[in-house]
């Protein structure tokens, strides 16, 4: 899993781990996506200390130890908003990063995908967690929903049309 984003005074930065990194084992599970990585790293015990091993540029291979804390606020899974675009999404050095994508969900048939960073929702600019919750809880029942999103070097714009 590669690391693009690192959370500031996060667990990962207090380890040393470093954007460019790519992650190959957390606690002596092979890693080999984001989803393993986020799925596995979910079910361990809050303040359990960790060994990663990652790759750094180079291919210089690298252990180091992470303290596992709570999970910084999420986004929408907002069940009882209006809309339910299947994301979750957190709080990041850059923006709000979409973490998981719901396969089948909205967000999904939209070509949404992890790492993908909002930027504007329906041209409401999305600077935070709080902000995309607000958004999404006071959309009413739209047609569609514009969301104008960072991938990699790219901006671009992707249209969702929500569950009814």
């Amino acid at each position: 899993a590669l690391v693009s984003d690192i959370t500031k005074d996060g667990p990962a930065e207090k380890a040393g781990i470093e954007k460019g990194d790519v992650i190959r084992e957390v606690g002596g599970k092979v890693i080999d996506s984001v989803d393993t990585l986020t799925k596995f790293v979910r079910g361990l015990e809050v303040g359990r200390e960790v060994e990663i091993r990652v790759i750094r540029r180079g291919g210089k291979q690298i252990s180091l130890k992470v303290v596992i804390a709570e999970m910084p606020e999420q986004g929408d899974i907002v069940k009882g908003g209006k809309a339910n675009l299947g994301l979750v999404v957190q709080d990041s050095e850059q923006g709000v990063i979409v973490t998981e994508v719901e396969q089948g969900s909205p967000a999904d048939r939209a070509r949404v995908r992890p790492r993908d960073i909002i930027l504007k929702i329906n041209n409401k600019p999305i600077k935070n967690a709080a902000d995309y919750n607000k958004v999404i809880s006071s959309l009413e029942q739209e047609k569609y929903i514009d969301l104008l999103v960072r991938r990699g070097n790219y901006t671009i714009y992707l249209v969702i049309k929500p569950e009814k």
